[in-house]
This record gives C-alpha cells, sequence and structure tokens, in this order.
C-alpha cells in the first residue's frame, strides 16, 4: 500500500506547541516529523538517540542534541520515549484516522461491489448432455437445435422516421462586410472572430457611446456575457444613466464615483441606476435652493 503523502495541520496547535522553542529548535522538530512521516514505518517515531536523529536529518550533532534538550523539555515534552523510540502523539493520531478513513471507504467500496454483482451462470452437465443429445437427434440436420429452442424471426424493417432540416439562420452582414450572426435580442454581433464583436442594437450603441468607445471597437467575452444579463433596459433608467455619466466625465476617484470600465459597468448596472436618479433628484432640487437663497439675500438687503 502507498504511503499517505500527507498530514492535516493544526496551526493553533502548532503554535502553541512551538512558542518556546528556539529558531534552530524549531527548524529540528519540523524536519523531525517531515521524516518521521515519510520514512517511519509506523509514520509516527524515529529511534530515540540523537545520532539517528542527526543522521535522517542531515545536521550537526551539536545542533541536534541542543534541540532535543528543548524539545523534551520535562515540564512540556513534545514526543514521548516508548520501547527506545521516540514518538509523536500528534502523527499517531493523525496515522490511525487516516487508516480508519481509508478502511471506512475501502468497506464502503466493497459493499457496493457485491451488492451490484452477478454471477455467471455456468450450465450444469445434464443441460449440456441434454443439449448433445437433441443436437444429434436428427440425421436430416447435423445442426439441428433441441426441441426447445425457437426460430430467430427474420428482421423486419424499421420505419425510420422522415427528419425534417431546420433552415439556418441567414447570415447578416455587418459595417465592415464581415458575415456573422446577429442576436438583435442581445444587441451585439456573435461570432467566433474577436474582431467581428461589435454593438449593433440601439441600446449597446448608447452604452459604448455613453464610455466614450468607438462602435467599431470590439466587446470583450466578459462585456458580452455581462449586457446579455441585462436583457432590455427601461428608457428612463438608460435616460439616467446617460445624464449622469454625460455630467460627471471622466471618472476621477477624487470627484465622482464613475465606472473606470465597461464590464463593472454592467455588472453593476442596477447600482449605477440607482446612483443615476439619485443624481438627478437632487440637480432637480438646486434650482429651487439657489432660488429660496437669492430670494433670502435680497430681502436681508432691503
Amino acid at each position: 500500500m502507498n504511503r499517505s503523502p500527507a498530514f492535516q495541520f493544526y496551526p493553533d496547535k502548532w503554535q502553541s506547541h512551538t512558542r518556546r522553542l528556539s529558531a534552530e529548535s524549531y527548524r529540528v522538530f519540523h524536519e523531525l516529523l517531515c521524516w518521521m512521516w515519510q520514512h517511519s514505518p509506523d509514520y509516527c517515531s524515529i529511534e530515540a538517540s540523537p545520532e539517528a536523529v542527526a543522521c535522517a536529518l542531515a545536521m550537526p550533532m551539536e545542533c541536534v542534541r541542543i534541540a532535543i534538550a528543548e524539545i523534551n523539555n520535562p515540564y512540556a515534552p513534545l514526543m514521548r520515549l516508548e520501547n527506545g523510540r521516540w514518538v509523536s502523539n500528534g502523527l499517531r493520531k493523525e496515522a490511525e484516522k487516516q487508516n480508519q478513513r481509508r478502511n471506512k471507504a475501502q468497506a464502503s467500496a466493497n459493499s457496493r461491489w457485491n451488492q451490484h454483482a452477478q454471477p455467471m451462470q455456468v450450465p450444469s452437465d445434464g443441460n449440456a448432455n441434454a443439449s448433445k443429445t437433441d443436437a444429434f437427434a436428427s440425421g436430416d440436420d447435423a445442426n439441428a437445435c433441441s426441441e426447445q429452442c425457437f426460430p430467430i424471426p427474420s428482421p423486419s424493417p424499421l420505419t425510420v422516421p422522415k427528419i425534417t432540416e431546420v433552415p439556418p439562420l441567414p447570415p447578416s452582414i455587418d459595417e465592415k462586410g464581415r458575415e456573422s450572426l446577429d442576436l438583435e435580442a442581445e444587441g451585439v454581433v456573435e461570432s467566433k472572430t474577436q474582431s467581428a464583436n461589435l454593438p449593433t442594437s440601439p441600446q449597446s450603441k448608447r452604452i459604448a457611446t455613453m464610455f466614450h468607445r468607438r462602435l467599431t471597437t470590439p466587446w470583450t467575452r466578459n462585456e458580452k456575457h455581462a449586457y446579455k444579463q441585462l436583457g432590455t433596459i427601461p428608457e428612463d433608467d438608460l435616460a439616467a444613466v446617460e445624464r449622469y455619466y454625460s455630467e460627471l466625465w471622466p471618472p476621477d476617484r477624487e470627484k465622482n464615483i464613475l465606472r473606470h470600465d465597461l464590464v463593472t459597468f454592467l455588472r453593476n448596472f442596477q447600482g449605477e441606476v440607482d446612483r443615476a436618479h439619485s443624481y438627478s433628484r437632487k440637480a432637480a432640487k438646486e434650482p429651487v435652493k439657489r432660488e429660496s437663497e437669492f430670494s433670502a439675500n435680497t430681502i436681508k438687503r432691503l
């Protein structure tokens, strides 16, 4: 059976157990756990000698001795001494958990296999002898079947339904003469070539003009997908957004919150509609406010 390549890591336990270790001891303990999981027969132990650890980790002996003294601190040891081997209790639990999960999955697979498996039916000797007797019962036909056999009926001609061919959609020619499938409901030309992904409907053209994009600039795949999700936009919403972007253009993070790219604008269009209507209401109140301020100032002067 192949060895398990990894074990589950718990950051909270690891930090709480290794916080007191020095940098060298921290490295020795980390390398030691990795070696146990990769090479130890039980996934969790090594021979309890600094020489074995230094040989396994390819580290200086003196460094390993100091690290082992810190790791196996008598007040809070990180490894146990069992039968002449240092054992990591955390790796032992992880190995047992993975082994139980593996056995449970294997038992479940065997149960499903035995439930759906159908044994092959082998004819008995009596049936075989009976078939031989019936085969040679008639001298007229050497290949005669037994009386239980029935002749195979001749195949009847199949009635194949007629398939009505659906005529292909007529291709449309865009401004530059390229043939493409014009989805007028979506308003963007769909084609295998990137250069033919152009806005064609009045709605898509108005949105492209709103972002000061030329109508001959192809739309990206994300832009087309986001645009199709909108469907038909109500006229009052689109007009409000047009006015909002026209009066506050260009986008400037310090002055306004206009969208900088088209795909983000399309994906958040409902939010743009709300901002546009809010801007229109504020703009409608500004002249009344200015007139009232003018009247108040005039009265004070008089």
